[in-house]
């Protein structure tokens, strides 16, 4: 695409895209008469131009007319549509550059059809803008200016990205989309009208419109996102019949599946207890096409690394840099003590990340455990004459012991020890 490169991650709204580049800018082009793009405009742009204003973005998300933007420190700032709200920052004027909504300490945003999910670093859940058919799930239809906590939700990980697929599907099988309106639209690089009055229509007429204007595959849950409700409409042509088939409606299976969503431990694992770190196994299920990889931190989250083969390289806490630079768990496993050496310096505690991703609901990618193993061989903690000592690990079957004597301060032959070692 002109004038783009160093793309992280890419959102798409109802009419416009939205790239967040590697420097933390942003850049975006499309439809912009709801000033989606945030460029202080409401001229549409046929190649990507700078979002105005934007340093040290993490994380994007698209609404159908509105533009999310996640910063480093945890706020948030919104440019675009704002009649029903969905910017959070107390009026419903449209903004034609970004602006902060009135919220703080965001782990993760997700823009819909006229409202935004905010997931709280408490791992609560946060919302606001349309609610007339009580989908901010606050217990009430109002509407929300700013954002207001989800009920019942705690201990959330992550606000979930969706691939939509048909598991029944065959390789004659089309779809079109119907709106709220009930008028059957279908997907390319836009939503395109295809007949306004589905319902009317006879099985003759729904029939040519399939096999003039279906589409092959189930639409992204981004993109039908925009349309707030919708049904899907299927239809698969049987080559054995004599006569048209009847158009189908029902019957159509669809799957959530996790797609490249990380997850980072909020606490670390205390291995002061180990004298020598000899192995960390990361008991992980994968299968089909599911992929699981793994970063690991010795500073409390501050900075994560992989192991490359031959040295610890730093990994930017991203979805897509963890999938890229994580490692598999069976490279882990295999960590020699002294690799796991070099990773911990003088550092005492570790911490884990996971990135799961599947493409398909017949894949799995899941983490069960990590097991940490090591050397408990201790050391006395104190030595004083005369008295009972201390050792550091008190219930430990490998304790190594060594009695220094300096004899010139004994005048007995023979000097007795007694070591009493609790079972």
């Amino acid at each position: 695409m002109p004038g783009l490169s160093g793309v992280k991650q890419i959102a798409t709204g109802y009419n416009h895209t939205v790239f967040l580049l590697d420097d933390g800018t942003v850049k975006a082009c499309g439809y912009n008469a709801d000033c989606e793009l945030g460029d202080g405009t409401t001229t549409s742009r046929s190649t990507p131009i700078v979002v105005s204003g934007l340093s040290d973005v993490k994380q994007i998300s698209a609404g159908s007319f509105h533009t999310i933007f996640l910063k480093d420190d945890g706020t948030v700032i919104g440019c675009g549509c704002n009649n029903s709200v969905q910017l959070g920052n107390g009026t419903t004027q449209t903004k034609t550059t970004p602006v902060a909504v009135s919220i703080s300490g965001v782990k993760q945003i997700r823009g819909g059809n006229g409202y935004t999910v905010f997931l709280m670093d408490d791992g609560t859940v946060k919302v606001c803008g349309v609610n007339n058919s009580g989908q901010l799930g606050d217990g009430t239809t109002t509407d929300k200016t700013t954002p207001v906590v989800v009920s019942g939700l705690s201990n959330v990980v992550a606000i979930p990205e969706v691939l939509i697929e048909d598991t029944t599907a065959v390789s004659s099988t089309v779809y079109l989309v119907l709106s709220s309106s009930g008028a059957a639209m279908k997907y390319g690089t836009s939503w395109v009208l295809v007949t306004a009055d589905w319902a009317n229509l006879t099985e003759a007429q729904k029939l040519a419109y399939f096999q003039s204007d279906g589409m092959t595959s189930v639409p992204s849950a981004e993109q039908l996102s925009s349309l707030g409700k919708f049904q899907i409409l299927r239809y698969t042509s049987d080559s054995t019949a004599t006569t048209a088939t009847t158009v189908n409606t029902v019957n159509l299976t669809l799957t959530a599946v996790l797609n490249d969503k990380l997850i980072l431990a909020t606490s670390d694992v205390d291995v002061s207890n180990f004298s020598k770190l000899t192995q960390i196994d990361p008991v992980c299920n994968v299968a089909g096409s599911g992929v699981v990889k793994i970063i690991l931190s010795v500073d409390s989250g501050t900075t994560w690394k992989a192991w490359n083969g031959t040295a610890w390289g730093v990994v930017q806490a991203t979805a897509a840099d963890v999938k890229a630079s994580g490692m598999l768990p069976a490279t882990v496993a295999v960590l020699t003590s002294d690799e796991l050496v070099t990773l911990l310096g003088t550092s005492k505690k570790i911490r884990i990340g996971y990135l799961l991703s599947m493409s398909a609901s017949t894949d799995t990618a899941n983490a069960d455990r990590l097991d940490i193993v090591g050397t408990q061989a201790g050391v006395w903690e104190h030595a004083i004459h005369g008295q009972d000592f201390t050792s550091r690990f008190v219930d430990n079957d490998t304790l190594q012991v060594t009695i220094k004597l300096d004899t010139s301060s004994f005048t007995d032959e023979k000097t007795d020890f007694k070591i009493n070692h609790p079972v």
